[in-house]
């Protein structure tokens, strides 16, 4: 037996295969499909302009500057202890935007609940399904994409992750105007799917807005489940006026 079939064998043996995957094929892998459509955004624009919204402590800007280094990342991050971290862990960078703010559907001052956890705070309240505790809940001014995008006469972006905790559709509806435009190419968010914060919206209310603002779906990431039960997964959308997708 040669080694690459001990190697198969053994895979099989760990219920693991090996898939090999070609440049049309999306779906997979979200940091594989990344590097593809981040080659697709090079085609239209001489700087990728991304937009991680809830950054919190550089997970994501540290990816994206892997993919591509000369992005611009407007980041923003409403709590003040992630904003340092994310600052520190991610200051050997250029062309970063930081922004110690919430975004929403409208300008205006909210309740931000901070968990001990950084990663799962919210501006929606925790129900018992959540886990951590909150250790501190603060009133924070929120803004809304299309009016930061105005302040900062920025016209188009590239691509915008939302990672918010429940709170995505907010950030959404604060952007109508640059989805109804088209103003935004790739929209990465998380779908949370159990009701682990009070007045989280359905999956189908999330996918039907940007089905509504003429968006696809490219595919789903990674359901995590627990007890039998999916509790989130990442979810990708392509606007439908994406120039260099339509050339392929």
């Amino acid at each position: 037996m040669n080694l690459r079939s001990k190697v198969i064998k053994g895979l099989q043996r760990l219920n693991l295969r090996i898939i090999k995957l070609t440049k049309e094929e999306f779906g997979v892998s979200l940091e594989y499909d990344l590097e593809k459509l981040f080659t697709l955004l090079r085609k239209q624009s001489t700087r990728i302009v991304v937009f991680d919204v809830g950054a919190n402590i550089g997970q994501s800007v540290r990816k994206f500057k892997k993919i591509s280094p000369e992005s611009q990342i407007h980041t923003f991050e409403p709590s003040p202890t992630c904003f340092l971290e994310l600052r520190n862990n991610t200051s050997m960078y250029t062309n970063i935007v930081y922004n110690n703010i919430g975004l929403g559907a409208e300008d205006k001052t909210i309740r931000f609940y901070e968990n001990e956890l950084t990663d799962i705070s919210s501006f929606l309240e925790p129900t018992n399904e959540l886990w951590g505790e909150v250790k501190s809940v603060d009133l924070m001014k929120i803004t809304t994409l299309d009016n930061y995008c105005i302040e900062n006469y920025i016209k188009n972006i590239n691509y915008l992750k939302i990672d918010t905790q429940g709170y995505d559709l907010e950030v959404l509806k604060g952007a109508s105007k640059l989805l109804k435009e088209k103003s935004i190419d790739i929209v990465q968010l998380e779908i949370t799917l159990q009701k682990l914060y009070a007045d989280i919206p359905q999956m189908d209310e999330v996918i039907k807005y940007l089905f509504d603002s003429g968006y696809r779906l490219v595919a789903f990431y990674g359901f995590h489940n627990e007890n039998i039960q999916a509790r989130w997964t990442d979810a990708l959308f392509i606007s439908s006026d994406f120039g260099p997708l339509n050339d392929q």
